[in-house]
C-alpha cells in the first residue's frame, strides 16, 4: 500500500532556480555539499548510476523527517537540498550519458536542462538528443515520494 504523503499537489512555481548560469557554475560546490550532507554520502557519491540508489534512501531518510513531524513535504523541502540533487543527478546523468548542461532560454520554469544523445555510438549523422527539465523534474519526484534511481531507468536509460 503506498503511503500518503503531504504536499503532492505542489507547484514548483516559487522554487525555481532564477539564475541558472549561476547555478550551472555552482554545480560542483553543490554536488560537494551534498556530499558533506552525510558520512555514507560522501563515500557513496561517485557520480555512477548505481548510486542513485543510495541517495533514494538518504532523501527517503529527510521525507519521513518531515512526515513524522506532520508538516507539509513541498512547503518545507529543504531547497538547498534539492538543488544539491539536481546538481548531483544532473552530473550522473552527463557522466554517464556523455551530456551536457544547458541554460533554457524562456526561463519560466525549473531551471536549466540536461541534454544528452540518444545514440551515442551511431553511424547515423542524424543524432537524435533528449533535453530535460530537470530540476522540475526531480522536484517533483522527490515531493511525491518516487524513486530516483527508478526514473533514470525508465527516462534515461533509453534503448534505441
Amino acid at each position: 500500500m503506498k503511503k500518503e504523503l503531504p504536499g503532492l499537489t505542489a507547484t514548483t512555481r516559487d522554487m525555481y532556480i532564477a539564475d541558472q548560469k549561476q547555478f550551472l557554475q555552482n554545480v560542483t560546490n553543490l554536488v560537494q555539499r551534498l556530499r558533506m550532507r552525510s558520512p555514507s554520502l560522501a563515500w557513496g557519491l561517485d557520480l555512477s548510476v548505481s548510486s542513485l540508489k543510495l541517495l533514494d534512501e538518504f532523501i527517503k531518510s529527510e521525507i519521513e523527517k518531515l512526515i513524522q513531524q506532520a508538516l507539509d513535504v513541498a512547503s518545507h523541502i529543504d531547497r538547498d537540498l534539492v538543488q544539491e540533487v539536481v546538481a548531483y543527478v544532473g552530473e550522473v546523468i552527463r557522466y554517464s550519458k556523455d551530456g551536457w548542461w544547458q541554460v533554457k532560454d524562456n526561463g519560466q520554469s525549473g531551471g536549466p536542462l540536461v541534454v544528452f544523445p540518444l545514440q551515442v555510438k551511431s553511424d547515423n549523422p542524424n543524432i537524435r538528443y533528449k533535453a530535460i527539465d530537470i530540476y522540475e523534474r526531480l522536484l517533483r519526484i522527490i515531493i511525491e515520494g518516487e524513486s530516483i534511481n527508478q526514473w533514470y531507468n525508465l527516462e534515461i536509460e533509453i534503448r534505441d
